[in-house]
C-alpha cells in the first residue's frame, strides 16, 4: 500500500512506472474508483486540505515512484505558492467525476457524504445525511480550483445569504454553510426530482399545459426575489429543479446580484450562460429584474 485511507498523509508521490488501484471504504463496503499509471500524482488531497488520506492506493504491479515527504512539501509551498494552487486544481478535476469518489462515506461537519449527484462550474453537489437529525441534505462544495479566488468566495457567500433571505416555496432552501476539506460548503434541502434540463432532454417538447404550470411557479419565485431586490442572472433549465411532488425549486443563486448594486472592479467580467443571456448581460451593462424575464423566455425556447 502506498497510502491508506484514514491515516495521516506523510508524503506526495509521483508514480514513474507501474499501476495502482485507488479505492475508498464507505462503512464496510469497498469501492474501486480508479486505476493510475505513470506520471500520476498521489496523496495531494491530504497535503493540500490538511486532512487524513481520503483513499487507499495499492500497487497492483511493481511500481517506481518519486516521494516528497510532507515537511519538504510544506517548505516548497512556502517558497512556491503556485504549487498549492496547481494541486488544488488537480483535486478539482478528480472530485465529482463519478457518483462514488474519494469523499464518499466521509463525515464533514456532522454530515456523512453518500454520493455525488451533480457537478458544475462552481463545484460539486453531494447527497449527504445529517447525522444529528437523520435528514437527507445536499452539500454544495465550492471547487478547489476556486478557493484562491476572492470573487468566487464572494459569489459563494452571496448565494448563501440570498437563499437564506429569500424564504419561498419555489426557491431552494438553505440551512447553513461551513468550511471543511480545504474549501466551503453550503447545506441545502435535498430534492430527489429531475431538473428542467433533464425533463427536456428526456421528453423533448413540452405541452402548453405543462409549460403553464412551470411558468406559474417560476414566476412566483422570480416575483418574490425581485420584490426583495435580488436579480438571479443565471436562469436556465439546469437551475430549475422539481421535487417528487412536482413543486418547482429555483436553484443556484451564485451569480445573483442585489438590484441597484454596482459590481466591484474585480467582478466586471461577463458571467452567465451564453445561450440564456440577454444582450445587455453580454456587453456588461447594468442589470435589473428585466434580465431574468429575458432569461425566462430563453428557457421556454429551449423546450421547443
Amino acid at each position: 500500500e502506498l497510502l491508506r485511507q484514514g491515516e495521516l498523509s506523510r508524503c506526495l508521490i509521483v508514480l514513474v512506472d507501474g499501476t495502482t488501484q485507488v479505492s475508498v471504504r464507505d462503512r464496510r463496503l469497498d469501492h474501486d474508483i480508479a486505476q493510475t499509471g505513470c506520471a500520476t500524482i498521489i496523496g495531494e488531497m491530504g497535503l493540500v486540505t490538511d486532512e487524513m488520506c481520503t483513499a487507499t492506493v495499492t500497487a497492483i504491479t511493481p511500481v517506481r515512484a518519486l516521494v516528497l515527504p510532507t515537511e519538504w512539501f510544506h517548505r516548497l509551498v512556502l517558497q512556491y505558492p503556485v504549487l498549492r494552487t496547481a494541486l488544488s486544481c488537480l483535486i478539482a478535476r478528480r472530485l465529482g467525476q463519478r457518483e462514488v469518489d474519494t469523499l464518499t462515506g466521509k463525515i464533514l461537519h456532522g454530515y456523512r457524504i453518500r454520493r455525488c449527484v451533480g457537478r458544475g462550474g462552481m463545484g460539486m453537489v453531494y447527497e449527504a445525511e445529517d447525522l444529528a437529525t437523520g435528514r437527507q441534505v445536499a452539500l454544495k462544495m465550492m471547487s478547489h480550483r476556486l478557493t484562491h479566488s476572492r470573487d468566487a468566495q464572494k459569489r459563494f457567500e452571496r448565494e448563501m445569504q440570498f437563499c437564506q433571505d429569500l424564504a419561498h416555496p419555489n426557491i431552494s432552501r438553505v440551512y447553513e454553510c461551513f468550511e471543511a476539506f480545504g474549501t466551503n460548503f453550503i447545506v441545502m434541502e435535498y430534492y430527489a426530482g429531475p431538473t428542467l434540463e433533464e425533463i427536456i432532454r428526456r421528453y423533448g417538447s413540452l405541452q402548453e399545459g405543462q409549460i403553464r404550470v412551470i411558468l406559474g411557479q417560476l414566476a412566483r419565485a422570480l416575483s418574490h426575489a425581485h420584490r426583495h431586490g435580488v436579480c438571479h442572472r443565471d436562469l436556465k433549465p439546469a437551475n430549475v429543479m422539481f421535487t417528487r411532488e412536482g413543486t418547482l425549486k429555483l436553484m443556484d443563486f451564485g451569480l445573483a446580484r442585489a438590484t441597484g448594486n454596482s459590481e466591484s472592479s474585480t467582478e466586471k467580467s461577463v458571467t452567465g450562460t451564453p445561450n440564456y443571456m440577454p444582450p445587455e448581460q453580454f456587453i456588461g451593462k447594468g442589470l435589473d429584474a428585466r434580465t431574468d424575464l429575458e432569461h425566462d423566455a430563453g428557457t421556454l425556447v429551449s423546450a421547443e
